[in-house]
């Protein structure tokens, strides 16, 4: 007997109350485990037993509620996204052809303090963003559930307060 995890995206929800209908009217399926609907992200998490649940009736639970479920949220972001795409190729295309990134001053040893100044704070918005944020997740512990309190967190002996900064130091040192 496996269990499955699945999202459906959910139409109209408006409030808190619409999050609560939702779940509760698919737990009562026979064979769901867990399920639990989100409003800001319009999707309801489903756990349930493969051999005793189909998707179509975790589907049609929800819409007997009111709510219409998609079957795909994100289509809309993908063509935004290759949109996008589309377009910083074409700005790239014509800056190379139009030599635009032959005027851009080369890093080389005449340039001066200033300029260097200026490039290190441009590339450390790369470092901030991409290498801070591996690093971040690095030091997060695995679970959802959030952290002990900063009281609680002092309570603990020192040596397993440092033991938390294990993977970070690792993630730097390689």
């Amino acid at each position: 007997m496996a269990n499955r995890r699945t999202t459906l995206f959910v139409e109209g929800m408006t409030h808190s109350s619409c999050e609560a209908r939702i779940a509760s009217a698919v737990r009562k399926i026979d064979g769901v485990i867990e399920a639990g609907a989100n409003l800001k992200g319009g999707t309801a998490v489903v756990e349930y037993e493969e051999d005793k649940v189909f998707v179509d009736s975790l589907k049609a639970a929800s819409e007997k509620t009111g709510y219409a479920v998609k079957d795909r949220k994100g289509a809309a972001g993908t063509m935004i996204a290759l949109g996008i795409g589309v377009v910083l190729v074409a700005a790239y295309m014509i800056a190379t052809g139009t030599g635009l990134f032959n005027a851009l001053p080369k890093v080389d040893a005449s340039i001066g303090y200033g300029m260097l100044f200026v490039i290190g704070l441009l590339t450390s918005v790369h470092c901030v963003a991409v290498c801070g944020g591996i690093a971040l997740s690095q030091s997060v512990p695995s679970g959802s559930a959030p952290g002990p309190s900063p009281a609680a967190e002092n309570r603990r002996p020192r040596s397993e307060r440092l033991e938390r900064l294990g993977p970070g130091i690792l993630y730097i040192g390689s």
